[in-house]
């Protein structure tokens, strides 16, 4: 076989470059957006606790939400920031997930673990980031 196609070697350039120019021009027809819409299911916890330092943040509300929430179904990743009088946490999902079901799940566990928290502390919020609202 490797003998025919090299006394054929016109024959097989002529291939390669159709092949080549069909690539190119199916490649162009391809639709492009130039931001398309990517759905990434990141839910944002965050719970103010206002003259308290990020020591404490930690301690008081960061570690016990982080515990209730290392267990939840579909959660990829989980960050939090303990930051002078607030604590901040960010969860992302499974990219099948349904966000409105993740959104429950999440409010059922922080609500659990509300009883803990510190009483002069602000209920946590918790609410989808769509990154889709950002240009």
């Amino acid at each position: 076989m490797i003998a025919t196609l090299v006394k054929h070697r016109a024959a097989v350039a002529l291939m390669v470059g159709c092949i080549i120019i069909f690539g190119l021009l199916t490649y162009r027809s391809l639709p492009r957006e130039a931001s398309p819409d990517v759905e990434v299911p990141v839910v944002l916890v965050t719970t103010p606790y206002i003259g308290v330092s990020p020591k404490d943040i930690e301690t008081l509300i960061t570690i016990p939400i982080e515990n209730e929430l290392s267990g939840i179904k579909d959660l990829e990743k989980m960050s939090s920031t303990s930051a002078e009088g607030a604590s901040i946490m960010m969860l992302e999902f499974e990219p099948e997930v349904v966000i409105e079901d993740v959104l429950q799940r999440v409010r059922d566990r922080v609500s659990r673990v509300k009883p803990d928290l510190p009483p002069d502390a602000e209920d946590p919020d918790v609410r989808e980031v769509s990154f889709s609202d950002f240009p």
